[in-house]
């Protein structure tokens, strides 16, 4: 992949207001005392950078126990909860003259669903199959850098990040292929890069969670 072709599909994709806003979102479901985890790219931001991930445009968390939207609602009056499916809720904050759905171009914090099934903590994909994680790598949670919020993640981070994405996720990256908030596909080439080769053209600061 050429240095062109990594700065188009590499680069970060929320400004420092929308990332304000979408970290402000997080630390406001954090208050509220909801056990959950950072979950997908997310989480992987927080291993590999303590921050969001610089080409992800959302943030996506696991909820440990059961609540709905509705209570989601109720402890986050100044922002809307809108159930999208069955397994996502998503929280944002409300324009004006909106209606129902998500408005174009809105930062969502995605709030999912999990399950338990025996020793394994549990997501049903809204992208099909389901995702499992052995309990003693979640269980006992653990605070993770996440821009200036101390978030929840498991107690494995790196190796959680591992079983959800392979092995190589944390030595390379994909480019994102879901634009969340065109909300369509990117249409970019799935082929893996070495992160070592993002970082040198882009610039970014490895931070590297520690299992």
């Amino acid at each position: 992949m050429t240095e062109e072709q990594i700065r188009m599909r590499f680069a970060r994709r929320l400004s420092l207001a929308q990332c304000e806003e979408i970290y402000d979102n997080l630390a406001r479901l954090d208050a509220t005392g909801v056990k959950y985890i950072l979950y997908a790219g997310s989480l992987l931001g927080a291993v590999l950078y303590g921050e969001v991930l610089p080409w992800d445009d959302d943030v996506d968390v696991l909820l440990l126990e059961d609540v709905d939207r509705q209570w989601l609602q109720s402890r986050l009056p100044e922002l809307t909860a809108r159930q999208h499916c069955a397994q996502l809720v998503k929280i944002f904050r409300p324009a004006k003259g909106a209606s129902n759905g998500v408005p174009p171009g809105t930062l969502s914090l995605d709030v999912l669903k999990s399950f338990r099934d025996g020793d394994q903590l549990c997501h049903r994909s809204m992208w099909g199959g389901i995702d499992r994680f052995p309990i003693d790598k979640v269980i006992p949670l653990r605070r993770l850098k996440f821009g200036p919020v101390d978030a929840w993640g498991p107690h494995c981070p790196q190796e959680f990040c591992q079983i959800k994405y392979g092995r190589a996720c944390l030595e390379s990256a994909l480019p994102p292929f879901w634009d969340h908030v065109a909300k369509a596909r990117t249409r970019y080439p799935q082929m893996r890069v070495p992160l070592a080769e993002i970082e040198r053209v882009m610039g970014y600061r490895a931070h590297f969670e520690q299992s």
